[in-house]
């Protein structure tokens, strides 16, 4: 039963890539990426996004550049959406909850389970490993509670995450908070699967 959800799902994501990239059709990656705001490599069609390396081609096939190994598909999904909007995102300081995205409210929990909780799970008071992690993303610390870091996962796109340790009276806790336009580049799913992909890529050892 579980290899058949396994499988049912991988149907859906590839053929989700499948149609996104029919919707996008060919492109010129040196010219496209680089007005979505993504910086390319001086090795050609190579880009850092979601703390790894790909590689894309004109008719966006892309492939990890430095692992061997298939690329994630919600990965691939998350950054075929991105490009494929039109909407570049712009710096701001405007920040929203999970809980502003349409249905967010009633998924709260379950998004908490799959990034925050997970997330604290691992790291509890360890913010000396959080910030090595951080490296393999474009950040920004700011300068409040025990951690607060602007992220930037894709191109321009930022989320903020807020970690306070543990102490005597409470537990270690962490909040996510979001662009407001990400609401314009994914669904309430797309941002929970990205807060996923970055929450994990967070607690690596």
């Amino acid at each position: 039963m579980m290899n058949d959800y396994k499988d049912n799902k991988t149907l859906t994501y590839k053929s989700v890539i499948k149609q996104t990239i029919e919707d996008i059709g060919p492109i010129s990656v040196d010219t496209f990426l680089p007005d979505r705001h993504i910086t390319l490599h001086e090795s050609k069609h190579t880009f850092t996004a979601l703390g790894e390396i790909y590689h894309i081609d004109n008719n966006l096939t892309i492939t990890y550049s430095e692992k061997n190994s298939n690329i994630d598909l919600m990965e691939y999904i998350l950054i075929l959406h991105y490009l494929k909007n039109k909407y570049i995102p712009k710096k701001n300081d405007s920040f929203i909850s999970y809980r502003e995205m349409p249905g967010g409210a009633f998924y709260y929990k379950p998004f908490k389970a799959r990034s925050t909780d997970m997330l604290v799970s691992v790291i509890q008071n360890d913010i000396d490993r959080l910030k090595s992690n951080l490296s393999q993303f474009d950040y920004t610390f700011e300068k409040n509670n025990d951690l607060t870091v602007v992220i930037r996962p894709l191109g321009v796109l930022e989320m903020l995450l807020v970690y306070n340790m543990s102490d005597e009276e409470f537990p270690a806790e962490a909040e996510l908070f979001f662009d407001s336009s990400i609401k314009q580049i994914y669904s309430t799913d797309n941002v929970a699967a990205l807060a996923h992909v970055v929450c994990k890529k967070l607690m690596v050892s």
